[in-house]
């Protein structure tokens, strides 16, 4: 038996203090990480403070999100003013998400292409790599099939609990499954936009079903093994 750190992860809070601290820590210290120049037309972004769709102010701060859209039929829609009208669990936690780290605006493409001019349509998607270099961060929904399931941790969608146990006075904390094995085995993976996304992205924020995992170009970090505390977690060695 061997003992390795490990930390204690709430299911219905995600750790927004140990994601801006990589986050910082990738801008102060990455250089190849830091966002590319914007793209060379104008862009439109969400107000997450509004929940309205507003053009980009240049060279402003924003995230991205990577998402199934889902066979189901999306009841959401930009009303003439810009408003989201009933977004869904995964459009309004990514909002959420992009607050909770300091930012305002967060692109994303159901909302800020415009769905209904075609020749508008395909400028934009031509210049989606731009759009996602720019960004600060992508936000990752690698769990469920649709927009329906919300991002793990944040709102009313809860992650799966680690099993606990204490033994002699010491607190073991079940090995949870490795991000990357989660990641490959989701419909999100399967999906040849969303892998574009993630090439494209100078960091991921991927919000798994058991814990989120943070990938950038020089490093990369998880829930289960961030801010170790004084927890440990017992696994079998050959």
């Amino acid at each position: 038996m061997a003992y390795c750190r490990s930390s204690c992860i709430d299911p219905g809070c995600l750790d927004y203090a140990a994601i801006g601290s990589l986050l910082k820590h990738c801008n102060r210290t990455h250089k190849v990480c830091r966002p590319s120049p914007w793209p060379s037309l104008p862009i439109q972004l969400i107000d997450c403070m509004e929940q309205k769709v507003v053009p980009a102010l240049e060279s402003c701060d924003y995230t991205t999100l990577s998402y199934v859209w889902g066979k189901s039929p999306d009841e959401s829609y930009v009303s003439s003013d810009g408003s989201l009208v009933n977004p869904p669990a995964t459009i309004r936690d990514a909002m959420t998400v992009t607050l909770a780290l300091g930012y305002r605006y967060i692109w994303i493409d159901r909302y800020c292409i415009d769905q209904n001019d075609t020749t508008k349509k395909l400028a934009q998607i031509w210049q989606m790599g731009s759009v996602y270099r720019a960004s600060v961060l992508t936000i990752f929904s690698t769990g469920g099939t649709g927009p329906q399931h919300g991002l793990p941790g944040v709102g009313k969608t809860l992650r799966q609990s680690q099993i606990k146990r204490t033994i002699h006075g010491r607190e073991i904390v079940g090995v949870l499954d490795q991000p990357r094995k989660l990641i490959e085995d989701s419909v999100w993976m399967s999906r040849g936009w969303t892998y574009q996304e993630a090439m494209l992205s100078k960091r991921r924020l991927c919000l798994t079903d058991q814990q989120f995992y943070f990938e950038c170009c020089s490093d990369l970090s998880r829930d289960e093994i961030y801010g170790l505390g004084n927890r440990y977690m017992k696994v079998t060695t050959a």
